[in-house]
């Protein structure tokens, strides 16, 4: 899908189209046109449910572990706070911010009729993690 937007009585309206559909090809899903704000929350909420995983804190611990500079009863207690507290972090990010850190974590974002399915990309975890720790 492709980023687009359209103005209508002054305000701006943004949204997801499909590829093939603005090609003038054959689509045959039901979202060939899905509003924004809708697909980035829902992202949001997967990239925040992802990053809660036990999977992930885990990695998240054996970077800590590494770290020699801050004790790591201080490391485990902000990571546990961070996480705790991921959703109202990320309604105070500035939106390039949150952005970038989308980039770094998502290689490709699926809409189909089955839902949506994010492709990951774990290298960018590495980094975030490690933002996180500092």
């Amino acid at each position: 899908m492709t980023p687009s937007f359209a103005y209508n009585h002054g305000l701006r309206y943004r949204y997801y189209t499909c590829s093939n559909h603005i090609r003038h090809k054959s689509c045959l899903s039901e979202f060939k046109r899905v509003p924004a704000e809708e697909i980035e929350q829902k992202v949001t909420e997967e990239i925040i449910k992802i990053l809660r995983s036990p999977e992930i804190i885990m990695n998240i611990n054996k970077l800590a572990a590494k770290d020699t500079t801050v004790s790591q009863d201080t490391l485990k207690a902000n990571l546990k706070s961070a996480l705790n507290n991921l959703t109202e972090i990320w309604t105070y990010l500035y939106p390039i911010e949150q952005q970038k850190i989308c980039k770094m974590l998502i290689d490709v974002v699926t809409i189909s009729d089955s839902g949506l399915k994010l492709k990951m990309n774990f290298d960018g975890f590495d980094r975030i993690m490690l933002e996180l720790l500092s």
